[in-house]
C-alpha cells in the first residue's frame, strides 16, 4: 500500500517554484491563499490540477508541459501529477491516456495524495485498461481523510452507488458535503440532488448555490429558477 502523504516529495512544491510559468497558464491565479484564507489549508496544486481541467491559458500550456516534464523527470511528484492531467485532457498536445495513468501511478508511489486520487479516478472510469474499484477504493480512503475533496467525491459516489463498496448513502451525503466544501461543484450537485429528491428545496437550493459560483450551469439555473418555501425552511 503507499503511503499517501500531502505534499510533493522533497522540498518546497515544483508547482510553486514555476510560479511565473503557472501564473501565465492559470489565470485563476494559483501561487498564494486567497485574501483572509488561512495558509495550511490552501493546496496549490490542487488549484493548478483544477486549472488545467477547467480553463487553462491556451498561450502557454505548452511551456507548462515542458516544465512538468522536466520536472517529474526530476524526481517531483506534484509535476508528475499535474503532468498527467494534460495528458489525459490533451492539454498542450494530444491526449494520451496511458501515459496519463504512467504518471498517476509515479506520483502515487512517490505519495502525493492528488496523483492517487487520479490513479483511483482513472481506475474507476477505466481509463487505459479495466475498472479496478476496490483498488481504488483503498487509494481513496486514505486521500479523502487527508483532506482533499475529488478523492472524498468519488468515495462517496461508490458509496451512494454501492459500487466497491456496501451501499451507505448516509455516509456517501457526509462525503459530498465534505467535498463540497472543499470546492468541488459535483459534490455540491450530487448532494442538492438528494436533497431535491427528498423534497428539501431549501437544502437543495444552499448546495446548488454552492455549485453555481464554482462553475456548474445546472445549479445556476436551479437556483435562478426556484426559491424555497417557508415549510421547506423549517424541514431544512
Amino acid at each position: 500500500m503507499r503511503d499517501v502523504r500531502h505534499s510533493g516529495v522533497r522540498g518546497v512544491p515544483v508547482i510553486a517554484r514555476l510560479a511565473c510559468l503557472a501564473t501565465a497558464v492559470f489565470a485563476a491565479g494559483c501561487m498564494g491563499p486567497p485574501f483572509g484564507a488561512p495558509i495550511p489549508i490552501y493546496d496549490e496544486q490542487s488549484c493548478v490540477e483544477r486549472a488545467l481541467r477547467r480553463n487553462p491559458d491556451p498561450a502557454a500550456v505548452d511551456a507548462a508541459r515542458v516544465a512538468f516534464g522536466e520536472e517529474c523527470d526530476a524526481g517531483h511528484a506534484d509535476a508528475c501529477s499535474a503532468l498527467g492531467v494534460m495528458n489525459e485532457r490533451g492539454v498542450g498536445g494530444p491526449a494520451d491516456p496511458s501515459r496519463a495513468v504512467a504518471l498517476y501511478a509515479r506520483a502515487c508511489d512517490f505519495g502525493n495524495v492528488h496523483g492517487c486520487t487520479n490513479l483511483a479516478v482513472a481506475r474507476i472510469e477505466g481509463i487505459s485498461g479495466a475498472r479496478e474499484v476496490r483498488f481504488a477504493a483503498r487509494l481513496l480512503d486514505p486521500a479523502c481523510d487527508l483532506g482533499e475533496p475529488r478523492a472524498c467525491l468519488y468515495l462517496a459516489r461508490l458509496y451512494d452507488a454501492g459500487d466497491g463498496r456496501s451501499r451507505d448513502r448516509a455516509l456517501a451525503a457526509h462525503l459530498f458535503e465534505v467535498a463540497c466544501d472543499g470546492d468541488e461543484p459535483s459534490a455540491c450537485v450530487a448532494r442538492a440532488d438528494h436533497l431535491a429528491q427528498a423534497g428539501r428545496r431549501a437544502g437543495a437550493l444552499k448546495f446548488y448555490g454552492k455549485a453555481c459560483p464554482l462553475g456548474d450551469d445546472r445549479a445556476c439555473a436551479y437556483g435562478a429558477s426556484r426559491r424555497p418555501s417557508p415549510e421547506s425552511d423549517a424541514r431544512d
